[in-house]
């Protein structure tokens, strides 16, 4: 026992001498002796933790939780080296046994709390992580977590409070930073976003989320001048995204007469409004001219992802660095690697910065350029981007035949309740989009038909719409001009997307945003029998509800000044008809129009990655 006793003390020792394979060795040669001794097992995990073999650990960790369960150290250790690999179902077993032991570890209870979150249970992390800040009020990742957990909750207040106290504790915070950007943002505080950003940025001038939040920002309440857009596109992207490697694409290999091999680069292969418009793509390639692969960077596949693995072949990049992907793509000797995030959430920019493939395109996600001249093409069409817009643009302007966009129906969609819409005495007027797409010059406009109308109501709808003070705030601006809050109606996040579409059969008339149009929320709606105004404006993104419209069949629907704009809302509410006529046939003609097209649409692009091709190879 005493020599066993000298082993463990010596194997301790050459861990920490940073000499793991001796150390290995030992512990094996203990456990062969000794299968029960809890203390090795400890050992024997911590040095396979520090070889990099975590499922190792993991199984090494649980045997010494199981052999000692009255050990605080040995059920966190076992939680933790579960929660490494994503295992968070076991992870909250342990954590749970380790608070049975010690119920004030801050630590414990904060990675629990983070484990119910990641097994759905919203209410049950918000209360594990709240007791964790009370157990260490100066735990900023724990503030951190647990206003995240209040965004997901839709409390945006709560978590604003949340994002600047573990800013308080840690002034350096980057990403709680990042995050309350995010969330001012989405609340409609643009210019708070804007300025956050900016002070995070004298200090971090290269923070990929920082810099991607920040021109996102601009897209939402943006300058007169599309020159300066522009120009800060160009600036804080390259600075930040753009690799050694941008100047040398990599060289296609392979037989010459191959399929051309398409990469699609997202973090939207999952349930998420981006899909709707991604999977009719990948669907209807022509699998024998195309061999289609998605990067998807995605942290947790659901059932959509599924529908995604279908029809293409799955690289899983959510664990690995731009380089380690960058590797991936090459070896995979892909030929046309398309950005579908552009700066948004989960965007992988700098794989593209490092130039991957041949041709690198940008499409879909994202309203604007990239800013990145290794990226060679945007897609886009002739009504978002007209000519003479190509000055706006770092990459070459691809236009597709009709709209940029093809729509994929969600399935299990409610009927349009035509009988609601006929019965109803005073017309509803609707916008689910993001609140900072809610423009002054939107709100101006809103209230401007609301005074038109005025036995009208306005239902608002967006995921942090539940929270008092955000509704609060949103009234006030109505308020200021002229607009009573009893005739908006606010409703929150709904996650069935049935019902969530179903709250359309309550709306008569869509009123877009601008000049950030809607996309999904417009199809949506239209989908649902929805008739949607919109007004074409200076940029692309002001210009997508033109687009949609357009392929929807209802281009009367799009007018291009705000005066038109008013107008035919006002005129289309006095229309009780015709607004029951869109409930009664305006899903049949998108189902059978341009928008839903998936297969013609797909040979357009196809057109344009041939056309890419022969560019690139002329």
């Amino acid at each position: 026992m005493k020599n066993m006793v000298n082993e463990l003390k010596r194997a301790l020792v050459l861990y920490r001498q940073n000499r793991p394979d001796e150390a290995l060795e030992i512990y094996r040669g203990i456990l062969k002796q000794d299968p029960q001794n809890a203390d090795a097992w400890s050992g024997l995990a911590a040095v396979m933790r520090n070889l990099g073999d975590m499922r190792g650990a993991a199984a090494a960790y649980e045997k010494a939780a199981a052999l000692r369960p009255k050990s605080f150290a040995f059920q966190f250790n076992a939680g933790l080296a579960s929660y490494v690999h994503k295992d968070f179902a076991k992870a909250y077993a342990f954590f749970s046994r380790a608070l049975a032991l010690k119920g004030d570890s801050a630590e414990a209870n904060r990675l629990a709390g983070v484990c119910r979150s990641e097994l759905g249970d919203i209410d049950g992390a918000e209360a594990l992580l709240r007791t964790a800040c009370a157990c260490d009020p100066a735990n900023a990742a724990a503030a951190y977590d647990l206003a995240n957990i209040l965004c997901d909750a839709g409390k945006a207040g709560d978590a604003e409070q949340w994002y600047r106290r573990a800013l308080e504790i840690r002034p350096d915070f980057t990403e709680a930073a990042a995050n309350l950007g995010e969330l001012l943002q989405a609340v409609g505080r643009t210019a708070e976003a804007m300025s956050l950003y900016e002070s995070i940025l004298l200090r971090c001038p290269a923070t990929p989320i920082v810099v991607s939040n920040a021109l996102l920002c601009l897209n939402y309440n943006p300058p007169a001048d599309k020159n300066a857009v522009y120009e800060t596109h160009c600036r804080l992207a390259s600075a930040c995204y753009a690799g050694e490697a941008a100047t040398a694409p990599a060289v296609r290999r392979g037989p010459a007469r191959r399929p051309l091999r398409i990469g699609y680069v997202s973090a939207d292969f999952r349930r998420h409004s981006v899909a709707s418009f991604l999977l009719p793509v990948v669907a209807n390639h022509d699998h024998g001219a195309y061999e289609v692969y998605c990067y998807a960077h995605v942290e947790k596949p659901d059932r959509r992802s599924e529908e995604f693995k279908k029809h293409a072949v799955w690289r899983d990049i959510f664990g690995l660095d731009d380089e380690a992907a960058l590797r991936l793509i090459r070896d995979d000797d892909i030929d046309i690697l398309v950005d579908l995030g552009g700066h948004t959430a989960g965007n992988r920019l700098g794989i593209f910065g490092r130039r991957a493939a041949p041709v690198q395109v940008t499409y879909c996600g994202y309203p604007n350029t990239t800013g990145l001249r290794a990226i060679d093409y945007r897609l886009t069409d002739w009504i978002a981007d007209p000519d003479g817009e190509e000055r706006y643009y770092a990459e070459k302007l691809m236009r597709l035949p009709g709209c940029f966009l093809c729509y994929a129906p969600p399935q299990g969609a409610p009927l349009p309740d035509a009988g609601a819409a006929a019965g109803r005495r005073a017309p509803v007027f609707g916008s689910f989009n993001n609140i900072a797409k809610i423009s002054d010059a939107t709100m101006d406009a809103w209230c401007a038909i609301l005074r038109r109308v005025p036995a009208a109501r306005l239902l608002l709808k967006y995921r942090y719409l539940d929270d008092s003070t955000v509704q609060q705030r949103l009234a006030q601006r109505f308020h200021d001009r002229g607009i009573g809050r009893e005739r908006i109606d606010f409703q929150g996040r709904i996650r069935s997307l049935k019902e969530h579409l179903a709250v359309y059969n309550l709306v008569d008339i869509a009123l877009d945003t601008f000049p950030y149009n809607g996309a999904t929320t417009t199809c949506e709606a239209l989908w649902m029998g929805v008739p949607v105004v919109t007004v074409a404006g200076d940029r692309h993104a002001a210009r997508v509800g033109a687009s949609l419209l357009s392929a929807a069949g209802v281009s009367e629907l799009v007018t291009h000044d705000v005066e038109g704009y008013v107008e035919t809302a006002v005129a289309l509410a006095a229309d009780r008809s015709r607004i029951v006529s869109f409930r009664q046939t305006l899903r049949g003609r998108v189902a059978q129009g341009m928008l839903c097209d998936g297969t013609s649409f797909t040979r357009g692009l196809e057109e344009a990655y041939q056309t890419m091709m022969e560019g690139r190879n002329g």
